[in-house]
């Protein structure tokens, strides 16, 4: 039976989220290899979206927002830098997803570990502070990252070319899929 602590958080499931985590970052890693430096980094033509590579730098900086947040107690997703060579280098982006997978496998922080979560709030950079756990960050993360995913996924197959399995699909669609697929039988 699993164990949750006075917060309800259960100890045995970071270590799946973390590996949840570290797939979605594999995916875009794959992705990445099939892509050309014009595929990475030319805008959509007729949609106001970032580039692919502007959404993967977006996926990165949240997940290290939160990986270096952990150190400081305090994690601020919004603090980022754009523009960045992660933006226009399929290479850079590479080394950051190896890096942040490293990251994410060296840390150790306990699911209930209390991290403090600042969010800008208002256009005028009024921000707000909140407290919040490990746990509950690296879910954030995860979602966060299956949702650009998905953009990114459109954006890819916009240009002609061939998405990957499963990427950018939410666990939750994909168990959809296939209790769908199961009843059908």
């Amino acid at each position: 039976m699993a164990t949750t602590n006075r917060n309800g958080v259960n100890a045995a499931v970071v270590p799946d989220i973390a590996t949840a985590v570290d797939g979605v970052l594999a995916q875009l890693d794959d992705l990445l290899s099939e892509l050309t430096d014009a595929d990475y980094t030319s805008p959509p033509a007729r949609v106001k979206s970032g580039s692919v590579g502007e959404h993967i730098r977006h996926n990165l900086d949240h997940i290290r927002a939160l990986l270096d947040g952990l150190v400081r107690g305090s994690v601020d997703y919004d603090a980022r830098e754009r523009g960045t060579d992660i933006e226009c280098s399929r290479d850079a982006a590479r080394q950051e997803i190896a890096r942040l997978r490293k990251q994410l496998a060296d840390a150790s922080p306990r699911p209930d570990c209390a991290v403090r979560v600042r969010s800008t709030i208002r256009s005028d950079g009024q921000t707000a502070d909140t407290s919040s756990t490990f746990g509950r960050e690296l879910l954030f993360v995860f979602s966060h990252t299956v949702h650009h995913n998905a953009m990114i996924a459109l954006l890819v197959a916009y240009r002609g070319i061939e998405v990957p399995a499963r990427f950018g699909y939410a666990p939750a669609t994909l168990h959809h899929l296939q209790r769908s697929a199961t009843c059908a039988r």
